[in-house]
């Protein structure tokens, strides 16, 4: 009988051979715990260069809106004392989407 019609069998008691059960399989490569330390040290730092970007353009985006609204004082300030109606004033910031500051 050839080895590939070979059959196992548990009540012989013999272990099948090499040819019987197939090539063996390898281990799988262990698995690791977490990304390794310098993927963590990595992924870390984008997030700082990122943070700092997005703070920093807020930092001057709030200084660009502090400074057009000490443009806006001024120009309001003026249109009053020139006599200009608060309806015009009014109807200047909303077309713009805005509004006048209260503390005008």
């Amino acid at each position: 009988m050839s080895p590939a019609g070979k059959r196992f069998s548990v009540a012989a008691g013999t272990p099948p051979t090499a040819d019987e059960t197939g090539p063996a399989e390898s281990p799988a490569p262990p698995v690791p715990d977490g990304p390794s330390p310098a993927m963590v040290k990595a992924l870390r730092q984008q997030h700082v260069f990122a943070l700092d970007s997005a703070f920093g353009k807020a930092r001057a985006a709030l200084s660009d809106y502090e400074g057009a609204m000490a443009v806006v004082r001024v120009v309001v300030e003026a249109a009053r004392r020139d006599g200009v109606d608060e309806d015009t004033i009014g109807s200047s910031a909303m077309r713009k989407h805005m509004q006048v500051p209260e503390d005008l």
